[in-house]
């Protein structure tokens, strides 16, 4: 998730951020999470 550090400040007040977990592996929501304070972030957990 390096690319959301390096987005503009003036398009992160202007977007919303879905992540799409579906039983991923990866720490995907982990790292979505760490995120969620700073952008307008929504995580979606698919079963």
């Amino acid at each position: 998730m390096i690319f959301l550090n390096n987005l503009p400040p003036k398009l992160k007040s202007l977007i919303e951020i879905i992540v799409v977990d579906s039983a991923s592996t990866d720490n995907t929501v982990e790292c979505a999470e760490a995120y969620s304070s700073k952008l307008p972030l929504k995580i979606v957990k698919v079963n």
